[in-house]
């Protein structure tokens, strides 16, 4: 090493050059990677100036932030009524540990913010039928505690465990988890990027310090998702049901987050409960990395695996903190499902899922990060598997147990 401090980034890259390994990324598998890697030739000297230009002409400065309102609606159909309400914005606060922050900070601007932590309707942890529901208003450390979690989807319980620290995890909820806003520094100090100030604003990130950015699926804005439970909750193949006056619907985690990293919830929707169907026999794993104990992910990757008789028949590989959204790896699930019982199948599959990546300037690191972490996660699944069936083979062989009688 020959600059200090050293960072995980350049222990990566040392690593990689030592053992003169580059990893195939094959930017051709994402067809629109052509334009996005032409638009970021051109930032420099063309796009970005112009971008400033344009913008500095046509964006209007936002309202200065008046103290919004606190109404701390009973029950459920009285805040559905206070959503519907015209002509104004509201925000739900539950444990608050994104939204006062980011009032703070100016990128939340609302009128009206309606307080809902004593909504019973929003809480509550319980199975019913083949499937888990998770209310949007239990906070994470109730959801790590509880042992119907722990049975029937381990991973979140590992998972939350990872997420901040405990004295946030005691009021931050699961909706506050997944609606969080980007922590792109660009956009948390209120620059007039592409997410602040519109469409003809440029993103910042694509000529500065983007050390934590997206490695893949960025076009206007390269800021990855924050949410750690999103990962987790596609792998699981979860969906998120939101009410309103007109009633209830169903949004399948893989379309929940539109472009920018956004939720597909309307202004007059609150997210009611998270549902996850119960997989007998499904085996799970969470990795995640962070520079410091807690932070948001510089990636991770989350993986559940089905089985059937003792052969792997289904494979839910996602990744988080390296994308606008979370990414279904779905080349690595292809792959895993014929190769599962090789090492080097394992790793083959692992390498599958950064296939069209596109990093900017200064995370090429998180290329390979991702695979590390996604075969990490695989090999601990793969042996969560293979424990279990080496417990089952031991307890039928026991005198008195109907297979060893």
């Amino acid at each position: 090493f020959k600059r200090l401090p050293i960072t995980p980034a350049m222990v990566l890259e040392a690593l990689a050059e030592r053992e003169r390994r580059k990893l195939d990324r094959k930017p051709h598998a994402r067809p629109f990677n052509a334009e996005v890697a032409t638009v970021r030739a051109l930032y420099p000297k063309l796009v970005f100036p112009m971008l400033r230009r344009l913008n500095a002409k046509v964006r209007r400065d936002p309202p200065k932030a008046s103290t919004p309102e606190i109404l701390q609606p009973s029950s459920l159909d009285e805040l559905l009524v206070e959503l519907a309400a015209p002509k104004r914005t509201a925000k739900i606060q539950a444990g608050g540990t994104d939204l006062t922050v980011g009032l703070r900070q100016g990128i939340y601007r609302t009128d009206i913010i309606l307080e809902v932590s004593k909504i019973d309707a929003l809480r509550g942890i319980r199975i019913v039928g083949d499937v888990l529901h998770i209310g949007a208003g239990d906070v994470l450390a109730d959801v790590a505690d509880s042992d119907v979690v722990r049975r029937v989807a381990p991973m979140l319980v590992e998972g939350i465990e990872l997420i901040a620290t405990p004295q946030i995890r005691n009021v931050a909820t699961v909706a506050g988890d997944l609606s969080q806003e980007k922590r792109c520094w660009f956009f948390r100090s209120a620059l007039p990027c592409y997410k602040n100030a519109g469409p003809t604003a440029p993103c910042f990130a694509v000529l500065g310090d983007n050390r934590h950015h997206s490695i893949m699926g960025a076009r206007r804005c390269a800021a990855p998702c924050p949410a750690d439970l999103a990962p987790m909750l596609t792998a699981l193949g979860g969906t998120v049901v939101v009410a309103s006056l007109s009633g209830e619907r169903r949004i399948s985690m893989e379309d929940f987050y539109v472009w920018s990293g956004r939720t597909s919830v309307a202004p007059h929707e609150v997210i009611l409960r998270i549902e996850v169907a119960i997989c007998p026999g499904s085996t799970q794993a969470f990795e995640k990395f962070a520079l410091r104990q807690g932070d948001f992910a510089e990636a991770s990757a989350a993986v559940a695996l089905n089985w059937q008789r003792g052969m792997l028949v289904g494979a839910r590989v996602a990744l988080g903190g390296v994308a606008p959204l979370p990414v279904r790896a779905r080349e690595a699930e292809r792959h895993l499902l014929e190769h599962w019982q090789s090492k080097d199948g394992i790793r083959s599959a692992a390498l599958k899922s950064v296939f069209g990546s596109l990093p900017l300037s200064r995370n090429a690191h998180k290329v390979e990060l991702t695979v590390n972490l996604v075969e990490r996660a695989m090999t601990t699944a793969l042996d969560r598997a293979t424990a279990r069936n080496a417990v089952r083979d031991t307890a039928s062989q026991r005198p008195g147990s109907i297979d060893g009688a």
